[in-house]
């Protein structure tokens, strides 16, 4: 499934991103390749967790084009990252 991260720049070498389909779903890197990498490991982690708890749990992702559109993200450098969660 591919998942839209909010990537931001907090100091020179430090970045954060924000999975807005998985919500409290946060990672952090030097650089945004790590950031990138780190959060496709977290995306899993998250999406097994939820499951563990509620077996048949669907992971809903909004349009890019809807999630640009909101407030909360602006300033945000967008990516997409592709992780299976079958």
């Amino acid at each position: 499934m591919l998942f839209y991260l909010a990537i931001y720049k907090e100091d020179v070498q430090d970045y954060w991103a924000e999975v807005p389909a998985l919500e409290g779903c946060y990672s952090v890197g030097n650089s945004v390749s790590e950031t990138l990498n780190n959060s496709r490991a977290l995306i899993k982690i998250h999406v097994d967790d939820l499951r563990a708890d509620r077996p048949h749990y669907t992971v809903v992702q909004k349009s890019l084009s809807t999630l640009k559109a909101l407030p909360q993200y602006k300033g945000a450098a967008w990516h997409a990252v592709k992780v299976d969660v079958s």
